[in-house]
């Protein structure tokens, strides 16, 4: 906690990685939670505190170089076409490839996007794949949080703004456009990594340590 800020906001989204969880907490108390899939460990999310900004219907997804060469790439230069059926698109500089998939709901982001600017290019969002939610291991994505239920959670942030309904998200994911909502009031927005946590009734929840962490930081701490 020493690392944590010490003001978290009124109103916040708290995501706890080793649980694979997001709160949003009103006033010290959750009054939403969402299951998420975080960065695998050779890929793993930062812990850090950010500002959600926006919703975004329709994100294009600008991939990350990592992907690109670990398997977008290959694809494109094996079969373009295939690619292009999966909505990529490329152009190539003199870094490489540059891809980007185009808005829709077979984009690897969904249909929806918390933007929460920061220096990683981490976020919330939504997912076609929702059936791996249901898996026990979580720790699977590239670092950015696929979220559970997502559209419920976007409706709560937009909650000051009631002409978005769930009805107009979803009519407006259904053009297939990419429309961002700035959010009349901005939240924080804490990374965490904690792999004990409270439970019900006063007793404690331990989580696997996925990306090794714990260690580390005991003997960091063991002179205390």
């Amino acid at each position: 906690w020493r690392w944590m800020p010490r003001q978290m906001g009124d109103r916040h989204l708290y995501a706890n990685i080793p649980s694979y969880e997001v709160d949003l907490v009103e006033f010290e108390r959750p009054v939403a939670r969402h299951k998420i899939i975080v960065g695998a460990p050779k890929t793993p999310t930062p812990q850090f505190s950010a500002v959600a900004t926006a919703i975004t219907i329709n994100p294009a997804w600008m991939l990350p170089q990592s992907i690109v060469k670990e398997s977008v790439g290959a694809l494109i230069h094996r079969s373009p076409s295939a690619a292009r059926a999966r909505g990529y698109r490329w152009t190539t500089t003199g870094e490489g490839l540059q891809v980007t998939q185009l808005p829709g709901r077979g984009n690897s982001l969904g249909t929806l996007k918390i933007e929460m600017p920061n220096p990683w290019a981490i976020f919330f969002h939504d997912t076609p794949a929702k059936q791996l939610f249901a898996s026990d291991n979580l720790a699977r994505s590239h670092g950015c949080m696929r979220t559970q239920g997502i559209l419920g959670l976007a409706l709560k942030l937009l909650e000051d703004q009631p002409e978005w309904t769930a009805e107009r998200i979803d009519a407006t994911a259904a053009t297939n456009d990419t429309t961002t909502v700035p959010l009349t009031v901005q939240i924080p927005v804490h990374l965490a990594y904690f792999t004990v946590t409270p439970g019900k009734g006063g007793t404690l929840r331990q989580h696997a340590d996925i990306y090794g962490r714990d260690a580390p930081v005991i003997a960091a701490l063991s002179g205390d």
